[in-house]
């Protein structure tokens, strides 16, 4: 663990966490402009993380991967929070390997960017922060999410 975190010191790479339609992605882009920093977004890349996951074995990832661990989102939320939890820290490896591999000064923003991840690899709390928005911050931002407009269809 030691090991990690002296590598990540070396290198500016900061995070911003927080849940989904909280600004993360508008905050790095916005951080970056102007500023030599690079973005990286976890959640773009989920649906990569997932098959990747699940090449290498990873049995929770390939029934993501293949749509099998679901369900209907909406029976149960606390199952589907549980289960959305479980499977960022699953893709976690694969978000912070290819952060660090983009080099130097990236601000690295994600979902999947969970707290108790960064700090088990040794993070510093000077490199992430983690968003939370107001109640009608996140219903405005969700309400612009095309997959929620199909979601919602269905109910």
């Amino acid at each position: 663990m030691q090991r990690e975190a002296e590598a990540t010191d070396l290198q500016e790479l900061y995070f911003i966490g927080g849940v989904p339609c909280c600004g993360k992605t508008t905050a790095a882009q916005a951080l970056c402009a102007g500023t030599g920093f690079l973005a990286f977004s976890f959640d773009r890349n989920m649906e990569r993380y997932t098959h990747m996951g699940m090449l290498d074995g990873d049995e929770l990832l390939r029934s993501a991967a293949l749509g099998e661990s679901g369900g209907d989102p909406l029976a149960d939320p606390q199952k589907n929070c549980d289960l959305s939890l479980e499977l960022y820290r699953h893709m976690f490896p694969y978000a912070l390997k290819e952060a660090r591999e983009m080099g130097n000064k990236v601000i690295a923003e994600g979902a999947g960017f969970l707290p108790d991840e960064l700090h088990r690899i040794g993070i510093d709390n000077s490199h992430c922060v983690f968003l939370v928005p107001s109640d009608a911050f996140q219903r405005d931002r969700y309400r612009q999410r095309e997959w929620v407009k199909q979601l919602l269809e269905h109910v």
